[in-house]
């Protein structure tokens, strides 16, 4: 049996890609759309955060997107069905680990990039992008943010990453 000693954290992060119909100039941009007990920390957020115009963000948002496990295991299930192998194989041969891992990385993209596709089809072409990480590793206002539903009344993705 092991034990593991040393920090243990069961903390977790959430990103929020928000569509903004502008740039957040100042705090009172934000007043109809945030709930007031939350705008003045998203305020200051606004100005450390990745930030785009949308017709711009393209490649922003598609990189904040992860991969479910169901995802992996269709994309190893084809690419085995595709090429006559195991995935047993895949990983003990090295040449077929290669082959893989290449072809995971091209249909990682494009699943990324689709998802990116269908979230930038859905906004006005003159939004404002910006992007949230929020964790909840100590109670608070981003334990807060990261469970609640703060961007309701815009047009944006969560992205739970635990």
């Amino acid at each position: 049996m092991k034990i593991k000693i040393g920090f243990v954290t069961n903390s977790s992060s959430t990103t929020f890609i928000v569509a903004f119909p502008k740039k957040i100039e100042t705090i009172d941009d934000l007043e109809p759309f945030i709930d007031k007990r939350y705008s003045e920390y998203i305020f200051k957020d606004t100005k450390n955060t990745l930030q785009a115009e949308a017709k711009d963000s393209f490649e922003i948002i598609s990189n904040e997107f992860s991969l479910t496990m169901d995802e992996y295991d269709n994309i190893t299930k084809e690419f085995c069905e595709s090429e006559n192998t195991t995935k047993e194989l895949i990983y003990r041969q090295h040449v077929w680990r290669r082959i893989f891992w290449a072809h995971e990385c091209i249909m990682h993209k494009r699943i990324k990039d689709k998802r990116a596709r269908e979230f930038l089809e859905r906004i006005p072409d003159d939004s404002y992008i910006y992007i949230f990480n929020f964790e909840d590793y100590l109670d608070g206002i981003e334990a807060e943010l990261e469970r609640g539903n703060i961007f309701k009344k815009l047009p944006h993705i969560r992205i739970s990453k635990h």
